[in-house]
């Protein structure tokens, strides 16, 4: 069954300038819940701007157009500036993008300028690069622990994000549960070694349990300690031999 604006309760045209292929793509990224639902409806009533956008030199630099009024998904036509009167301090700023997010833009970008995608993404990984590491730390009994930006002073001492991440490696452990630490890979370098140290500490005490206490041999731990990252060169050896590797694409 093929999709049309009628399923959108929407009685405009489909736009002409716009390629079939990629139309249909549009259509199918309308039935997804979020900021992206209904977004034909969007294409065919504020199509001009969306053409603007589509014949850019560099869609992946201007805004989209597209906001939110009120409570929902609403028009609003924001051509982009000509390129020619750009400043290159200009193109280092991230477009507007009204209610969606980066990840929605790669998506638009992938469907309609698959020329553009390299750029984008080189622009996203840019941006993800240098923010500052702030690791979603989850546990299995206590939730999720907001974790403020990480700065690290020349003269080091742990900062709230990392002394909050030992916190939640101990609710895990005095709750016999999971915590989990992503994105290890922008943490400051020098926090390895603090980690590596407080997993050797937590460890030698369960262990000291256990020999002290029979009771405890004879029970299974959950305890657990999930680490995710990204492939880098700066993780040092020390802690990646000692842990349990798992690798997805």
């Amino acid at each position: 069954m093929q999709l049309t604006l009628a399923d959108f309760d929407c009685k405009d045209d489909p736009p002409e300038w716009l390629p079939q292929e990629k139309w249909e793509d549009i259509l199918a990224l309308s039935v997804l819940p979020g900021p992206l639902d209904s977004l034909c409806v969007n294409f065919a009533m504020n199509s001009d701007p969306w053409k603007s956008w589509y014949k850019g030199d560099y869609p992946e630099r201007e805004p989209l157009p597209l906001s939110i009024s009120g409570g929902g998904v609403s028009l609003e036509t924001r051509p982009g500036s000509t390129e020619s009167t750009k400043s290159e301090k200009e193109h280092s700023k991230s477009p507007d993008l009204g209610p969606l997010s980066e990840f929605h833009q790669l998506l638009l970008i992938r469907m309609l300028r698959p020329d553009r995608l390299p750029v984008a993404l080189a622009k996203h990984t840019k941006g993800l690069e240098a923010a500052p590491w702030n690791p979603a730390v989850v546990t299995r009994k206590s939730g999720k622990v907001d974790i403020p930006a990480c700065d690290t002073p020349p003269a080091y001492t742990p900062s709230s994000s990392e002394v909050l991440v030992e916190e939640a490696i101990d609710t895990a452990d005095k709750n016999d549960g999971w915590v989990v630490i992503e994105d290890l890979h922008l943490a400051p370098e020098k926090f390895f070694n603090q980690l590596k140290k407080h997993l050797v500490r937590v460890f030698r005490s369960r262990e000291k349990l256990r020999a002290n206490n029979p009771e405890e041999k004879q029970k299974s731990s959950k305890f657990c300690v999930w680490i995710t990252s990204e492939p880098c060169e700066k993780i040092p050896n020390y802690l990646i031999l000692k842990l349990h590797k798992v690798k997805y694409t």
